[in-house]
């Protein structure tokens, strides 16, 4: 990124685009986090369980609640007091 902003300087044109457009791809997530807090588990598909049957048991990484909190989530309803 400091590469592109510093090509962009010696042609001549400004950063500033390439700041805006960044800002507001993590507004667009921040928002994102805030409306959709949770995701399905990534191993198990939000099955809850290991296989395609009930006798294996619960998935190892989930441990059977398929919703996980998605990556910066706490931290934007800590701090905006969402749900």
């Amino acid at each position: 990124m400091a590469s592109l902003a510093a090509t962009a300087t010696a042609h001549g044109a400004s950063p500033w685009p390439l700041v805006l457009i960044g800002l507001a791809v993590v507004i667009v997530w921040l928002g994102s986090l805030y409306v959709k807090p949770y995701t399905s588990c990534g191993w198990c598909h939000g099955t809850g369980r290991r296989g395609t049957t009930a006798r294996y048991g619960k998935c190892w990484r989930c441990k059977g609640d398929p919703e996980r909190l998605r990556f910066g989530a706490r931290l934007v309803h800590r701090h905006l007091g969402g749900k």
